[in-house]
């Protein structure tokens, strides 16, 4: 799996099998936490254990320590405290709803 990066005011990370982009992550660096914003898997790869693999380069390369997951989330949810993230919060978003704050142990 190779990835492609855009410098901006964060990084877009794009994530691919072979030619074709399977998914992406959006890092974002904020004082001394560096937030995981979004992270997709197209819908034809979910299932696969190509997110848990864009997580773990997430944290490994970029080193993600901080995200949000929507309460209703379940999927998502176990996926970061099996790469320990921990609640440290629960909020409201204007798109998901309401959300955990999570921080991994460091």
């Amino acid at each position: 799996m190779r990835t492609e990066e855009k410098e901006q005011s964060y990084k877009a990370v794009t994530f691919y099998e072979g030619d074709e982009p399977i998914g992406y992550a959006d890092i974002e660096v904020i004082d001394d936490e560096i937030w995981l914003n979004h992270l997709a898997v197209r819908e034809d790869y979910r299932g696969k254990g190509y997110g848990q693999k864009i997580l773990l380069t997430a944290i490994k390369k970029y080193g993600v320590n901080t995200l949000t997951c929507a309460v209703k989330n379940a999927v998502a949810f176990h996926i970061y405290k099996k790469y320990g993230f921990d609640v440290v919060e629960v909020g409201n978003s204007f798109d998901d709803g309401e959300v955990f704050l999570m921080k991994r142990k460091q």
